[in-house]
């Protein structure tokens, strides 16, 4: 279990690595070890860090590039637990004897949960995500103890805290993470987007399999396809930019016309089909804005192209 001081200790170490590596050359930058000695030691503090870790491999704006690409193993190649473990675990749920083959190794291992393949007695084809043993009390463990932290650094540092938001965004972070502790409800998140999304034959949402699911297992529909950069290599410009626009369109529709949006769409949560459709997974993140909220996402955008400054501004605070 994670202490207070274990936490600071680890802050101020990579802290003062991350100082000396931004004052190292380019050549050196990209062949430091610094970038994966911080996804170790993030790995090292557990589910609530490596969801920030997750967070921090979407924010290039933010961190230097040789660390986006080491934090970008944290998108679906956590470390996964050991399958004995697992067994017990799905074995503890209301849903035994009910799959005819379940593979030992993961093809996903995320920092909530893993991701097993297996066949029903039926003959359908699923994706059974089984939470992390202990997850829930060690989530909650370390959310308080950055709640802790962060009040500290909040004495030290009143104008940092204040300029940057980081308690408002903190509650966000804290909000999303112990509702993504609940596939049930997860499960009840991905058919609100299939029903929003219904008439739009070339986004793919899994399949929600209702009776193998439960508060900790969450059973799906096996789904496939590119990744990111493997799309980027094998499908044909005009193809690309014919997903561009729907995923804009998709967003766009998200925010202005449903007010239910998916919160985390790294590139580990997106499959690409070759025949220009797109799979959605992992629906533990997501927002919802009020009337008045897209009102002002919409108004922002106008004052964006019209090159108003100080209005967009005050939409996008809005």
């Amino acid at each position: 279990m994670n202490s207070k001081w274990k936490i600071l200790k680890t802050a101020l170490k990579q802290y003062k690595l991350y100082k000396n590596f931004i004052r190292l050359s380019d050549e050196k930058k990209a062949t430091s070890q610094i970038p994966a000695q911080f996804v170790s030691d993030i790995l090292g503090l557990g589910p609530a860090f490596i969801k920030l870790g997750q967070i921090m491999s979407t924010r290039p704006d933010v961190l230097p590039v040789q660390y986006i690409t080491a934090l970008e193993e944290l998108q679906e190649h956590v470390p996964a637990f050991d399958f004995k473990v697992l067994k017990q675990i799905v074995e503890e749920e209301p849903i035994t004897q009910l799959f005819q083959i379940f593979e030992q190794l993961p093809v996903a291992s995320a920092s909530l949960s893993q991701v097993h393949l297996a066949i029903l007695h039926s003959g359908e084809n699923i994706a059974v995500k089984v939470q992390r043993p202990g997850i829930k009390t060690n989530v909650l463990n370390d959310l308080k103890l950055l709640e802790e932290i962060l009040k500290i650094f909040n004495l030290f540092f009143p104008k940092i805290v204040k300029r940057t938001n980081l308690q408002e965004g903190f509650r966000e972070f804290k909000r999303y993470t112990i509702q993504e502790l609940d596939f049930a409800h997860e499960g009840e998140t991905v058919e609100r987007f299939q029903n929003n999304f219904k008439d739009w034959n070339d986004i793919i949402f899994p399949k929600i399999y209702w009776k193998y699911t439960t508060e900790k297992v969450l059973t799906l529909g096996q789904v496939s396809g590119l990744r990111l950069k493997e799309a980027v290599r094998k499908l044909p410009k005009e193809a690309r930019e014919r997903i561009n626009i729907r995923l804009a369109e998709m967003e766009l529709k998200m925010f202005i016309s449903d007010g239910l949006f998916h919160a985390d769409l790294h590139p580990g949560n997106i499959f690409f089909k070759e025949d220009g459709k797109f799979v959605l997974l992992d629906f533990g993140m997501y927002g919802e804005l009020t009337m008045e909220e897209r009102d002002h996402f919409v108004l922002y955008w106008l004052a964006v192209v019209q090159n108003q400054v100080k209005r967009a501004f005050y939409h996008f605070k809005k």
